[in-house]
């Protein structure tokens, strides 16, 4: 028996609730069109994490920016090579450089996953915009444990996949 989390082919498909359930019992289904995220409830415990983490049922706590910044990189190499105007790379490389965390997508053995580093020499491995079906599925708790020991993550990714990571580490 089967039930989905938020209304069917309505899942954005960032993998909160996969990871945020204690029994496992989540399984997002990836059809060409739409996502839908499953409770398997044989092994459901009715806790309702699931629902509570779901951008889709459980919108974050947001406040409207106060201002709106954009911009582009000063360096017309790193400007060249990039989709839009090279910003992320400068954010990430400072970041890194500041003792900070990385954590974006990244295209690897054919698929659009989500990797942590603090690395400089990693920092490439995110260059290139990825407008497309990604899986951040097991990155969140990753994230939170970075958190809890006091380090600084910058997460560059949907926004749905942002508003699902808000959802978990709060």
């Amino acid at each position: 028996n089967m039930k989905v989390i938020c209304q069917k082919n309505q899942c954005n498909g960032c993998m909160a609730c996969v990871d945020i359930c204690p029994r496992k019992a989540i399984t997002v289904i990836d059809s060409i069109e739409y996502f839908n995220a499953q409770i398997d409830i044989s092994r459901c415990i009715n806790c309702g994490l699931c629902y509570e983490v779901c951008p889709n049922r459980s919108m974050p706590d947001l406040i409207s920016p106060l201002k709106w910044y954009q911009g582009w990189t000063m360096s017309d190499k790193n400007r060249k090579i990039s989709s839009s105007g090279g910003i992320a790379s400068e954010l990430i490389e400072h970041f890194i450089k500041k003792g900070g965390y990385v954590c974006s997508c990244v295209f690897e053995k054919g698929e659009f996953i989500f990797k942590i580093t603090n690395k400089l020499e990693e920092r490439g491995q995110f260059s290139g915009s990825k407008y497309v079906k990604s899986n951040p599925k097991g990155i969140y708790p990753n994230i939170l444990n970075l958190l809890k020991n006091n380090k600084k993550v910058l997460f560059i990714g949907l926004p749905c996949q942002s508003a699902g990571l808000v959802n978990f580490i709060s």
